[in-house]
């Protein structure tokens, strides 16, 4: 961890754009972590530390939030890397404008396997509004934080800050409430940022409460695109396109670390979570999309109540996978 967040800070000092400050928030990391910051802030006087209690990246989040002086915010990752122009892109997307929000392409690199993909933008373009845009991102692009600056006193006279209690995607949460208060937005092409998927990130461990988060989101971006003029029709057409996906993720999650579920318990928690969930599975009968051979097999097995198959399929592969993973 200490070499991770050397890095992240080795990134902040190279900023092209220099007036700002770098919030470090000290979530229950004890003394070494402290001691780390401190060595922070004795190498660049912008360095400010923030000591707290245990209390989860959204948690941690506020707390910087809270304390912050700027004008603007932006949210990285100590597991990240960003170039020198990331803050400056990002500003500029926003600068002598009324948007309150900005938003970057980014791109992403996978450390284990080296694949990089790229989630960039065509082009830079100020104050659009978000009802022309946001069918134009990639959801993974309106979903994070790291690649989005936000207005400070926006987000404070709104009440907006993360959800504490979420445990998984929670800067999804957060984004559908602010872009709910918003009308327009500015975008950068490429913000620079790079994401570093390491296999260690929430959306590799069970959440025992996805299922839930999964439909509350849901109902949130509905609403964000009822308020765009979408209309019932289309939107019931896009639950039924997501409802295989939807599925998929909710199996998958019952196979991740951190469940301690025997088989058995596995099967009813796919029961509770799926089968209980009628819209979910009117949806998923009527869902004619190829997703793909793992997809496609799990929504056919689900549909056909065949939920002992389907776990004992996915036990297999993860097992397979777990010994691939082991000796790479």
């Amino acid at each position: 961890m200490e070499d991770v967040i050397e890095s992240i800070f080795s990134d902040l000092k190279k900023q092209s754009l220099t007036d700002f400050e770098m919030v470090f928030v000290n979530d229950g990391g004890g003394e070494k972590m402290s001691t780390i910051l401190d060595a922070f802030a004795g190498k660049d006087d912008r360095v400010i530390k923030v000591e707290k209690s245990n209390g989860g990246i959204s948690s941690a989040r506020n707390a910087g939030l809270k304390i912050a002086h700027g004008e603007w915010v932006v949210f990285v990752d100590p597991d990240d890397r960003v170039e020198p122009y990331y803050l400056q892109s990002l500003y500029d997307s926003v600068a002598g404008t009324k948007s309150n929000v900005g938003i970057g392409g980014f791109r992403q690199k996978d450390v284990r396997s080296g694949e990089l993909q790229d989630f960039r933008m065509k082009e830079n373009k100020k104050e659009i509004p978000l009802a022309k845009c946001y069918h134009t991102f990639y959801g993974y692009q309106a979903s994070v934080l790291w690649n989005k600056i936000y207005n400070i006193d926006f987000l404070r006279k709104n009440n907006l800050y993360l959800d504490e209690t979420i445990t998984f995607a929670e800067d999804f949460n957060f984004n559908l409430c602010v872009f709910q208060k918003i009308a327009s937005i500015g975008i950068c092409a490429d913000c620079g940022y790079w994401y570093i998927v390491a296999g260690t990130s929430a959306t590799n461990r069970y959440h025992a409460h996805l299922a839930g988060y999964l439909r509350e989101t849901d109902r949130k971006e509905f609403e964000l695109l009822r308020k765009f003029g979408i209309s019932e029709l289309e939107l019931h057409k896009k639950a039924i396109r997501q409802s295989t996906n939807r599925t998929f993720f909710l199996v998958v999650n019952c196979f991740k670390s951190g469940n301690g579920m025997n088989l058995q318990q596995k099967v009813k928690k796919i029961s509770d979570d799926v089968l209980q969930d009628k819209i979910l599975m009117d949806n998923l009968m009527s869902d004619k999309c190829k997703h793909g051979l793992k997809i496609d097999i799990c929504a056919f097995l689900i549909v056909n109540r065949q939920i002992w198959m389907l776990v004992i399929l996915f036990a297999f592969l993860y097992k397979i996978k777990y010994v691939i993973e082991k000796f790479k």
